[in-house]
């Protein structure tokens, strides 16, 4: 469970019968967000969810009570296993430091020796690691530029196209324009004529 997934949860409503207003849940969510985002005393953060007590309103149009009891049961649950699976994890750590400081070191040039193949190991496996992602990055980014590419090519096609149609409306009208002209002349012309 991510705070995204409590970000989005969505409740069903009750229909017009004693619900929880979907305000107060709502910002007591963003509340629960705000305390794992800065990553606050999760003991306080569990103590005031198992302490919350939400306005039930008759009727009023809001959360399901059920559905919101059994999600704020989710996220204690979660939160409850990433405590476990942390405080698991600095026993870990710790036993691994007390093992290494009581490690003996390495006396021969054998150890050594398998030391440096184990450190090369890891280092041609990030290295590799690395090209990978640089090379899907890489990837990534031709995708983009070719799309932008085609994008940028379909619209210099359009404009060039809407361009080439208004230069002939143009032109139509400028040839419309002139005949319209040399008539009126033409017709001036006669009238000189006959005065």
């Amino acid at each position: 469970m991510t705070i995204e997934d409590i970000a989005n949860k969505e409740f069903s409503l009750t229909p017009e019968v004693k619900g929880i207003p979907s305000d107060e849940v709502d910002d007591f969510l963003d509340s629960v967000i705000e305390h794992l985002e800065n990553k606050k005393n999760s003991e306080a953060i569990i103590d005031e969810i198992t302490s919350k007590e939400f306005s039930a309103v008759k009727s009023v149009r809001g959360y399901n009570t059920d559905e919101v009891d059994d999600y704020l049961n989710e996220i204690l649950e979660e939160m409850a296993r990433r405590e476990e699976e942390t405080a698991a994890l600095r026993n870990e750590i710790a036993q691994l430091k007390n093992s290494a400081s009581a490690a003996p070191a390495p006396r021969s040039s054998e150890s050594a020796g398998l030391l440096l193949t184990k450190a090369q190991e890891m280092y041609d496996e990030i290295v590799g690691e690395a090209k990978n992602k640089a090379d899907e990055i890489l990837n990534r980014a031709n995708l983009d530029s070719d799309k932008i590419r085609e994008n940028a090519q379909q619209q210099v096609s359009d404009l060039t196209a809407r361009f080439d149609s208004m230069r002939r409306q143009v032109s139509s009208y400028y040839d419309s324009a002139v005949k319209a002209l040399n008539k009126q002349q033409d017709a001036l012309k006669e009238f000189k004529d006959m005065m």
